[in-house]
């Protein structure tokens, strides 16, 4: 997210095979996330931070 900030990152919740971020269009465009996403990324953040216990994680 460079246009917020240098340091500014997202999770891309969408991707193709290759990697390729894509937004959805089922419903119009989304933005970088709706709040489903948003939730499993802080499951999945909190998985890795439970059992890496990587500071950055937390």
């Amino acid at each position: 997210m460079p246009a917020l900030s240098p340091n500014a990152i997202a999770i891309a919740v969408y991707a193709d095979a290759k990697g390729q971020f894509i937004t959805a269009q089922e419903a119009g465009f989304e933005g970088v996330a709706c709040v489903d996403d948003a939730a499993r990324a802080l499951q999945l953040y909190c998985a890795l931070w439970s059992r890496t216990g990587l500071a950055w994680a937390k």
